[in-house]
């Protein structure tokens, strides 16, 4: 469980119908109540000046009384001695949708490749 206090500023990527595929949201403190269908995606927010990155294994995103809350399977944060922070959580997102397709062609009922 990561948990973060004090936040400028959460961005992430939604998978909803309605928008644009893979349009972010950005989300402020204020930010009225919303419930969010998220992507496997990076993530980033904002603190003090300061951006950090997460991997996310798709999910939902809570918004409620300045508060963020991500219900994810999967959540990982880049090595702190990582070079470029980005770019590591952007080749875990993409590993991750490999995985997740690989894994969907092997249930049955998909047809194969």
């Amino acid at each position: 469980m990561v948990t973060e206090r004090g936040l400028d500023s959460v961005v992430l990527r939604r998978r909803e119908g309605r928008f644009a595929l893979g349009s972010e949201i950005a989300i402020f403190p204020r930010h009225a109540p919303t419930l969010i269908r998220m992507s496997v995606a990076p993530l980033r927010y904002r603190r003090g000046g300061e951006t950090f990155h997460l991997a996310v294994g798709g999910g939902f995103a809570e918004v409620e009384r300045d508060r963020v809350r991500i219900v994810t399977p999967r959540c990982k944060r880049p090595a702190s001695r990582e070079p470029d922070p980005r770019s590591a959580v952007r080749d875990t997102c993409r590993r991750w949708q490999r995985e997740r397709i690989d894994s969907r062609e092997a249930m049955a009922g998909y047809p194969e490749p």
